[in-house]
């Protein structure tokens, strides 16, 4: 028998929102992490982009 179960993952963008600083964007993706293991998500992606300020993965790109 096959199992059936529906897998689901999440996709951060971890976005800075309203001048806050940018430690608050990996907290609350580290926040969101533990949640979606505690309900069982198969996987935790952490989205990559380059030359988008208000996301903190990028800007290793801009070298801050």
């Amino acid at each position: 028998m096959s199992d059936t179960r529906l897998r689901l993952s999440i996709l951060d963008h971890a976005p800075v929102t309203g001048g806050s600083p940018l430690g608050d964007a990996f907290w609350h993706s580290t926040k969101l992490a533990q949640l979606a293991e505690r309900l069982g998500y198969e996987r935790f992606w952490v989205a990559e982009h380059h030359d988008m300020p208000w996301l903190p993965v990028a800007l290793h790109a801009h070298g801050r």
